[in-house]
């Protein structure tokens, strides 16, 4: 194979998995399956995969009307507007860590260690809970995930 045709092969591999709903997570591709309720659309990776030694369900939160950046730690958490078909994009997993929570009054603001984080509107959460949250990278910048089945009240 020359090395103009290993080039345009690798180019039409990453334009494909560009245009595809999936996302690498650990260095495996993953499905991203959308799913939708009475208050909001989220995307969930299938729980027969794992992150990082989990085998959970991660439920993807997206801020559509509030973006936003935020130091969180160590991290620069960027969230930016999302639109429904926009998880076709590439997302890599960078870190797991635990975060204390507390939801107000209008569902929207929660605290993470000290720091005021804003994302999409939950209310099904409890007032007080913890859970662990996946950090992924994608070329947007870097977004979190609560991991379902971490919530206590």
């Amino acid at each position: 194979m020359s090395k103009y045709s290993a080039h345009l092969l690798l180019f039409s591999i990453i334009i494909a998995l560009h245009f595809s709903d999936a996302a690498i997570v650990g260095g495996r591709m993953l499905r991203v399956e959308k799913i939708q309720n009475d208050k909001e659309t989220y995307s969930r990776v299938p729980a027969s995969h794992k992150v990082k030694g989990y085998n959970d369900e991660t439920i993807i939160l997206e801020p559509k009307k509030y973006p936003m950046v935020q130091e969180l730690g160590k991290f620069a958490v960027q969230q930016k507007y999302i639109e429904d078909a926009s998880f076709s994009t590439l997302m890599v997993f960078k870190e797991v860590f635990r975060a204390s929570f507390t939801r107000y009054k209008d569902g929207f603001i929660y605290k993470i260690n000290g720091k005021v984080l804003i994302l999409q509107r939950t209310s099904y959460f409890p007032k007080h809970f913890e859970a662990e949250v996946v950090v992924m990278q994608s070329y947007l910048g870097q977004y979190m995930y609560l991991k379902s089945f971490l919530i206590f009240p």
